[in-house]
């Protein structure tokens, strides 16, 4: 049972410092409360609810954790979505969460990601983290609340097993040609070098399968094949990683199966999968295609010169219930609680059967993607692609390589983040997966991301089902830095309900023709597809767009907010923008496109003007700044020249207090 203490204070997080009752160091998140104590069960696969006191005060917190105890290294998914407020309607949007894991020992930084090198990995911000705790003990989670004047924190315990006990003597299988660095007591197999048969041998419930780092295992056809239920690990042992080469044109790694949609429980993870250049063969590292499968945690992986890296699409779970027999009774549900973290997915192709190779391609309830380097798509499409998330968490991933206008693959979006269509003739169409055929993708939080757009846009949340009612609803982007290069069309693309941007970087140097940061869009009128009626797509609605810092350094237009049609309750405040080269026609250099004069929420004084645009340094600390670190405005108007917003935070998590500063870095 946790424990939940509420702190308020009405002059703010600033004098947390003073209550006795209350971590001192939260605010800096410099202490941690974890690491100590054993562990004792099995893993738990439920849930675990805490809210704060019913009515001491404005904020009234709720969290859920997809689980509170299992065998390292464990993924757990925080939830605090459901949290209310007397004082908000939005108070997904507008309360700041922290997040403390109290595991220092894990609280090494980041090394993807916009902050990289700072972002600690025991520290979050969000209505929903998740976290990978390595090492075994009891860890203290904590989450404090912040509306701009109260508090509310609570607490909870997460006990995490050692894998040695876990996967004692026998229960653990090494193979290669050497055992060294083999756990004392586990069961030493030479002479396999085939990855597939290694799995259908030991494979297990209760069973860790390590393959000897350095060695080579190979995968044909048929690939391999996880069938069973965990606890289960699949890594390496020794020095650096084993190495799992694909000899076919075919998938790597596939899990579950038709007669089994209940598995759970497995990590994967250091391992070097190497798909040998197969890149139009369509050979795929991981994929779930035959059946359902949670928790699972992908760790540490090299994907590599391979048609696809990781893919868990909708498509599978519906195939898997019709080929079962399964029908509307949906034995296999969509994935839960899948964890993607500190992978590195490089150089991706096509597929030879109209399948264009993806990065990641994910389809998934409380789902993870932190960490990983995804780069080099010049054959295939998005480096990822999220078809459908119910509570997703994507962080400090450092994403690039999406394909421009000249390759096969061309104007694909560095990241894009869509929702399920179930109208007849539309893209896709689960009703065994999705009972009563209506498929949201909602609260989404996608921060501290860097990413590098290679292709048509940097990041696209566009609902592009055949349907009248949005699909797409509450999300977030903030502390995320967009770099563009020659092909790159826009930085962010919105059609959505509900959605927050605020401290975004976004440097448009290297646009052409023109320079567009954001682009709300308008609402798509198409006829002939079978819609309801003649409007197919609906337009962005209740967006804030607050606290964001543009830059470019090429002449020609720069539009850093543009409305389209159809757009409603639209909110711009405190964005700072610079592009001194720019064109010194009118209208071609603005903060606020809005040619059909469309209602909008936003004071000219607390965003830039098109002449500030053009003519008045913010007084960044790099005149030409191609880093984060650059964006830090001095001595100019943006300092003071804000107005309070609910980005209580700046991009470097740092507090913001009166006078409030423009831009996404406070001064």
């Amino acid at each position: 049972m946790s424990t939940s203490t509420v702190i308020r204070s009405e002059a703010g997080w600033g004098n947390l410092f003073t209550v006795a009752a209350f971590c001192a160091c939260l605010w800096l998140w410099s202490c941690g409360g974890g690491g100590s104590g054993g562990g004792s069960g099995g893993g738990s696969g439920g849930e675990s609810s805490s809210s704060g006191p019913a009515g001491v005060g404005p904020i009234t917190l709720s969290l859920t954790v997809s689980r509170t105890s299992g065998v390292a290294p464990l993924a757990v998914f925080f939830d605090a979505t459901a949290t209310t407020s007397s004082l908000t309607t939005r108070p997904f949007h507008e309360i700041e969460y922290r997040w403390d894991f109290g595991d220092p020992a894990g609280g090494a930084t980041w090394s993807a990601g916009s902050r990289a090198g700072v972002s600690s990995k025991n520290l979050a911000m969000g209505p929903m983290a998740a976290h990978v705790f390595e090492t075994p003990g009891t860890y203290f989670v904590t989450l404090t609340a912040f509306d701009g004047t109260n508090t509310d924190t609570t607490t909870v315990p997460i006990t995490v097993e050692n894998p040695n006990d876990v996967f004692s003597g026998s229960n653990t299988i090494c193979l290669g040609s050497s055992f060294v660095g083999c756990p004392d007591g586990a069961q030493p197999v030479s002479n396999v070098t085939d990855f597939a048969n290694a799995l259908t041998t030991y494979a297990a419930p209760g069973r860790r399968l390590l393959f000897r780092g350095g060695e080579t295992f190979t995968v044909g056809s048929p690939q391999a094949r996880l069938r069973v239920n965990g606890p289960g690990i699949i890594g390496s042992y020794g020095t650096g990683k084993a190495r799992i080469v694909s000899t076919a044109n075919a998938t790597i790694l596939s899990l579950s199966s038709l007669t089994t949609p209940n598995l759970s429980d497995w990590r994967i993870m250091d391992l070097n999968i190497d798909g040998q250049t197969r890149l139009e063969n369509f050979s795929t590292a991981i994929v779930s295609d035959g059946g359902g499968f949670d928790q699972l945690t992908l760790l540490r992986l090299d994907i590599h010169d391979i048609g696809s890296g990781i893919t868990f699409g909708a498509a599978f779970i519906q195939d898997a219930n019709v080929q079962a027999g399964g029908g509307l009774n949906n034995p296999h549900h969509l994935w839960d609680q899948l964890a993607i973290v500190d992978n590195t997915i490089r150089r991706i192709g096509g597929g030879n059967r109209g399948n264009p190779g993806l990065g990641s391609f994910l389809a998934a309830r409380r789902m993870s993607y932190m960490g990983n380097v995804v780069d080099d798509t010049t054959q295939g499409e998005h480096p990822v692609r999220v078809q459908h998330a119910s509570r997703f968490v994507f962080s400090n991933n450092s994403l690039s390589g999406a394909p421009d206008s000249s390759g096969p693959r061309g104007n694909k979006e560095t990241l894009t983040i869509r929702a399920l269509n179930s109208a007849p003739g539309g893209e896709t169409n689960y009703p065994f997966v999705f009972p009563g055929g209506v498929a949201v993708t909602e609260n989404v939080l996608v921060s501290d991301n860097e990413l590098v757009i290679n292709g048509y846009v940097g990041a696209a949340l566009n609902d592009v089902t055949t349907i009248t009612d949005q699909r797409i609803r509450e999300v977030i982007f903030e502390r995320n830095w967009y770099r563009a290069t020659a092909a790159t069309s826009n930085a962010l693309d919105i059609r959505a309900v509900g959605v927050t941007v605020r401290n975004e970087i976004i440097d448009t140097t290297g646009f052409t023709p023109g320079h567009l940061g954001i682009r709300l869009m308008e609402a798509i009128i198409t006829p002939g597809w079978g819609c309801p009626s003649d409007v197919c797509m609906v337009a962005a609605s209740d967006v804030r767009v607050l606290n964001n810092s543009f830059y470019s350094a090429d002449p020609g237009n720069f539009n850093a907010v543009r409305l389209e049609s159809g757009v409603s309750n639209i909110t711009i405040q405190n964005n700072l923008g610079y592009a001194p080269s720019a064109d010194p026609l009118p209208l071609s250099v603005t903060m606020i496109s809005n040619p059909r004069g469309l209602p909008v929420t936003a004071c000219a004084a607390c965003n830039s003007s098109a002449t500030q645009i053009r003519t008045t340094s913010p007084g960044w600390a790099i005149t030409a700044p191609r880093a984060p670190s650059g964006f830090r405005p001095a001595g100019s108007y943006a300092v003071g020249g804000g107005i309070p917003t609910t980005a209580f935070s700046d991009f470097n998590l740092n507090l913001r207090a009166a006078p409030y500063d423009m831009g996404a870095v406070n001064h």
